[in-house]
C-alpha cells in the first residue's frame, strides 16, 4: 500500500447513457466522470486537482522591493501568484504558499 493521493477520472463519459453514467456514479461516487473534448470538464478537473493541493495553503501579501529580484525569482517558483501590483517602492505581490514557504520568504525579505 502507499501513502501517495490519488483520484479516479473516468473519461468517455459522453458515450455512456444517464443510466450507465448513475451506476458508475453510486460504484464510484468520489470519481471525476469527465470528457475530455469538453473544456467545462477540464476545467472541473483542474480546479478538483488544485483545491487538492492547495488545501493546507495560506494567502499573503508581500512588499518586494527592487532589490530583491532573486527573492522574486523564489516566490514566483515556489508561490501561486494571485495578483502583483507595482508602485514606486517595488511589488506588492499577493500568494497562495505553504506556511513554511511563506516563512523563508518572510525572512529573507526582512533582512
Amino acid at each position: 500500500a502507499t501513502d501517495s493521493p490519488s483520484l479516479l477520472v473516468l473519461n468517455k463519459r459522453d458515450r455512456l447513457g444517464p443510466d450507465e453514467i448513475a451506476l458508475l456514479q453510486s460504484e464510484y461516487p468520489e470519481a471525476v466522470f469527465l470528457c475530455t473534448r469538453s473544456r467545462d470538464d477540464l476545467t472541473a478537473l483542474r480546479d478538483r486537482i488544485m483545491a487538492y493541493f492547495e488545501r493546507e495553503m495560506v494567502d499573503a501579501e508581500l512588499q518586494v522591493p527592487f532589490t530583491a529580484q532573486k527573492t522574486l525569482a523564489d516566490i514566483r517558483a515556489r508561490m501561486r501568484v494571485l495578483s502583483e501590483h507595482y508602485d514606486a517602492d517595488g511589488l506588492t505581490i499577493r500568494v497562495r504558499s505553504t506556511p513554511e514557504h511563506l516563512a523563508v520568504i518572510k525572512e529573507k525579505l526582512s533582512r
